[in-house]
């Protein structure tokens, strides 16, 4: 057995430590080099602006009143069951908090405040009801909550007029890539997540072109196989490749245009709201700096270097690597699970599965008294608005919630509450979504697979006794 000497120890911890600090300084050099701050002030202004419109369209056009402030019962997310409700016309005060916030965004104004506040507030109200949940709502929570943390002040601000001392042209090049990053995940998860065998059979464009407002606003001329498969495959080999295309200097402007043109084609083919425009703008930061520079007008001259203290790097870095490992392990986390995420959900949401899949359902409740054997059905429509009542009905965390809302109304121990949810995916056939015969307002959902879920595929019956039950006046 041979002792290595005091000496050799030394000679090895000497040989080591140089790789590792280098390694990490050259990953630190990276993301601290002085870049131009253009790019991260046009986002600053774009973004309020759409926060803007977001927060105020939603309002007007009384959606906010429909789904957020009529229904009776609220579908909460797993693990923010704790986040409280707000009541009624409150909402509007949420509201109305957030529209503010996103005027001081838009001018720099107060700006650490306006952008905290708008970031709370703003996912506040995105956590208050699951069956709103969109992608593009994900989306600006987190990048509402970036931009609390950078330094979007600093030039074509008020708060730089007001104190020129934080005013500067450059910034750590961390904080432009963080913002490209977010992009960068929605294109290219959204292209691993169209690797599905219905996707690639051209589903559920087939379906959209026949029924949906797809095939209202392209016509009959465009209802065929080369356009299912020309849509469906070059969807994915978009969202694959745009990114690389918008780093590349020479095909950047390619893409661009190519990405303008995907995203006005979707506003105009469906209704999703301000994603199209806002995937546009988050594209504009692949742009070179002087372009974002020439819109504002800013002056290139004098540019200093700031955020370079030691300190932060050994802190940012750190940081920066946990935020990607979230956002790598999440669209993933679906293949934990048994079964097809399209149908059982577990999984399915902050995996920007994006317009992948058409799924239709109907469900009513079943009522038992266990003590007297006898059962009622239970419409759930009239706790519900429209949109929750879609939602639900093909969702089971939320078939889930509505058991356990009907068993409190019931208010007895005695009694079990089934669901019957009728499913159809894409162009499969109708099928149950959950077992009818699981007590669900005695089931919690976990973190595992939940085992009142039927499989893709099943050919469960609804239990003659349910079919027949009468209907109970809502309580």
């Amino acid at each position: 057995m041979v002792v290595a000497s005091p000496a050799t120890d030394r000679d090895l911890s000497a040989s080591i430590e140089p790789r590792e600090r280098s390694l990490f300084s050259r990953a630190a050099d990276r993301l601290f080099a002085p870049v131009d701050i253009a790019p991260i002030i046009v986002f600053r202004i774009l973004f309020g602006v759409m926060m803007m419109l977001e927060v105020g369209g939603y309002t007007v056009a009384g959606l906010v009143r429909r789904n957020w402030v009529e229904p009776e019962v609220h579908f909460t997310y797993f693990g923010w069951s704790w986040v409280p409700t707000m009541l009624g016309n409150w909402t509007y005060v949420l509201i109305g908090v957030c529209m503010v916030a996103a005027i001081g965004i838009t001018l720099g104004a107060y700006y650490r405040i306006c952008a905290g506040v708008f970031a709370f507030g703003f996912t506040w109200f995105y956590l208050m009801e699951q069956a709103n949940y969109m992608n593009h709502f994900y989306l600006i929570c987190l990048l509402a909550f970036t931009a609390f943390v950078l330094p979007l002040e600093r030039a074509f601000s008020l708060d730089a007029r007001r104190k020129p001392e934080i005013r500067a042209r450059t910034v750590p090049a961390w904080t432009l890539l963080l913002l490209q990053a977010h992009m960068a995940i929605g294109y290219f998860f959204g292209g691993i997540a169209k690797m599905n065998s219905d996707w690639l059979r051209g589903e559920p464009i087939r379906t959209w072109l026949h029924t949906g407002s797809m095939g209202e606003q392209l016509g009959p001329t465009f209802d065929n196989e080369f356009t299912v498969y020309a849509l469906s495959y070059g969807g994915l080999l978009f969202d694959l490749l745009v990114v690389p295309f918008l780093i590349w200097r020479r095909t950047r402007m390619f893409a661009l245009g190519g990405a303008i043109f995907f995203h006005l084609s979707n506003a105009w083919l469906f209704n999703i709201g301000i994603f199209p425009f806002l995937s546009i703008m988050m594209t504009l930061l692949f742009l070179n700096p002087g372009w974002h520079r020439k819109l504002l007008r800013l002056d290139r001259r004098g540019l200093v270097t700031r955020h370079q203290q030691w300190g932060a790097r050994h802190l940012v870095v750190p940081l920066l690597a946990m935020y990607f490992a979230y956002h790598l392990f999440m669209p993933f986390r679906h293949w934990l699970y048994p079964g097809n995420v399209h149908w059982t959900e577990e999984g399915h949401r902050y995996a920007w599965h994006m317009m992948l899949r058409t799924k239709r359902g109907e469900a009513f409740f079943v009522v038992e008294d266990r003590n007297k054997r006898q059962v009622w059905k239970v419409d759930p429509k009239p706790y519900l608005s429209l949109r929750q009542q879609r939602k639900m009905s093909v969702h089971p965390e939320m078939l889930l919630q509505m058991a356990h809302f009907i068993r409190e109304r019931w208010g007895s121990e005695n009694i079990a509450v089934y669901a019957v949810a009728t499913v159809k995916l894409n162009d499969h056939k109708p099928a149950l979504l959950v077992d009818p015969r699981v007590d669900l307002s005695r089931e919690e959902l976990t973190m595992g697979p939940s085992r009142w879920i039927l499989p893709f595929g099943n050919a469960v019956e609804i239990p003659t006794r349910f079919l027949l039950a009468p209907y109970a006046p809502k309580r």
